[in-house]
C-alpha cells in the first residue's frame, strides 16, 4: 500500500504523452506518491523551459525541456502523472 506495484497502459496521445508514459512505466514500480509527485514537479519545471534546482531524479525527463515551446501538448506529457496521483488518492480514500 502506498507504492506503485505494477502498471499497465493503453495510450492514445501525442509523442510527449507516449514518452512520459514510457518513462513512468520504467521508473514507477515501488515508488511512493511523494516520489511520483517529485518527478511530476520536475517535469513541470522542464516544460516551462527551466532546469530544476535539484538533480533530475529521472534523467530521461531532461528531453522535455525541448517541449517548452509546445504548451498545447504539455497536458499530454502530464497525463500519466495525474492518473497516478488520482489512483493514490482513491487508495487513500478506501483505506479510511
Amino acid at each position: 500500500q502506498g507504492t506503485v506495484k505494477a502498471l499497465g497502459f493503453s495510450i492514445q496521445a501525442c509523442s510527449l504523452g507516449q514518452a512520459s508514459t514510457a518513462i513512468v512505466l520504467q521508473r514507477a514500480a515501488g515508488l511512493t506518491k511523494e516520489e511520483i509527485q517529485q518527478a511530476a514537479e520536475q517535469l513541470d519545471t522542464l516544460l516551462i523551459g527551466q532546469w530544476p534546482e535539484q538533480a533530475l531524479i529521472w534523467p530521461e525527463l531532461a528531453i522535455f525541456i525541448h517541449a517548452a515551446s509546445m504548451p498545447a501538448r504539455h497536458d499530454s506529457a502530464r497525463l500519466v502523472f495525474r492518473a497516478l496521483q488520482q489512483l493514490f488518492e482513491e487508495e487513500e480514500k478506501q483505506l479510511k
